[in-house]
């Protein structure tokens, strides 16, 4: 075996040592070498073929706490956590297999005092001047303070995201309680003023009936019994509209005559009385009847229409 290892040339072989630690003679070029390695802020080790400790620099003595004497010729095992410390059997795999080729990982050492840490290590072998694989270099720098504040970054994320999910689903209740409570006050609005509309439409009635029937009963004039039949006409108007609306929407096929026929059922006028309320014979309007019972699939000639109809306002 040769005394020395190739390291990226330029750098000449025996620049660090695989055997006795004992360098050879100071050349410019391994000057360089060991000021470059003794100034290393991260630490470095070597190991020869057999994983066993040959040169360490200042860093690691500071990083572990061993002095050259106590590492070297010791397996690498004496620098990394045992396994009950971190859970898997990292050696001989990630050491060995770097031997083959460079590769980066990260695993627990453990300090000369016992304490362990988190080390990133980029290792890669070495090779003597005939190209063969004499050891490894490893240059490894404690990781420790990254991964716990990338583990807190991490635990705080998930924390704000429960907490978001959790708000999200708080305003979501929210929200849907207040379209509940609103649905309710728009409800109670809409049947309040329907009753009111309803109340001044049955007050109207009650008015403007019995005088225009009274007035019918008179003898008036062509002019003044026209005057009555537009009176009649825009009354039967004012009434049907919001029940014109209501059935309508209940019942979609009805025609125009159809609905306002509906209507005047629904308060209870009999074929005669819809007949003069709408100026058509009492033919029309059993044939409007007949098609309103037809539309709402009325088949028992025996129900009561006023009844049936009456259904589709509540």
């Amino acid at each position: 075996m040769s005394a020395g290892l190739a390291i990226n040339p330029p750098y000449p072989a025996a620049a660090l040592c695989f055997t006795d630690g004992v360098c050879p003679s100071e050349t410019p070029c391994r000057s360089l070498t060991n000021a470059v390695i003794q100034s290393m802020a991260d630490a470095m080790f070597v190991v020869d073929s057999r994983l066993r400790i040959t040169t360490i620099n200042p860093a690691l003595s500071r990083l572990w706490g061993y002095t050259i004497d106590e590492v070297r010729g010791k397996p690498i095992q004496m620098l990394v956590a045992p396994v009950q410390d971190c859970h898997q059997d990292r050696l001989p795999g990630d050491f060995e297999n770097a031997l083959e080729q460079a590769r980066l990982f990260a695993i627990p050492y453990r300090r000369k005092d016992g304490t362990s840490f988190l080390g990133e290590t980029h290792s890669s072998p070495v090779r003597d001047d005939n190209d063969n694989i004499i050891g490894l270099v490893c240059i490894t720098r404690d990781v420790s303070a990254e991964r716990q504040a990338a583990e807190s970054l991490r635990r705080a994320y998930r924390q704000l995201k429960e907490k978001l999910t959790e708000r999200t689903a708080e305003l979501e209740e929210r929200n849907a309680a207040t379209n509940t409570a609103l649905d309710v006050l728009l409800k109670k609005r809409e049947e309040e003023t329907k009753t009111v509309t309803e109340n001044l439409l049955i007050r109207l009635k009650e008015l403007m009936e019995p005088p225009l029937q009274g007035l019918k009963t008179t003898a008036l004039t062509t002019s003044q019994r026209r005057c009555i039949a537009d009176m009649e006409t825009i009354l039967v108007e004012i009434l049907s509209s919001p029940l014109d609306r209501t059935l309508s929407s209940r019942i979609h096929s009805l025609s125009p005559a159809e609905t306002k026929v509906a209507r005047l059922v629904i308060q209870g006028k009999s074929t005669k009385e819809i007949a003069q309320w709408l100026n058509l014979s009492p033919w029309t309007v059993d044939v409007h009847r007949k098609n309103i019972r037809k539309k709402c699939g009325i088949t028992n000639q025996k129900a009561n229409l006023r009844t049936i109809l009456s259904t589709y306002l509540k």
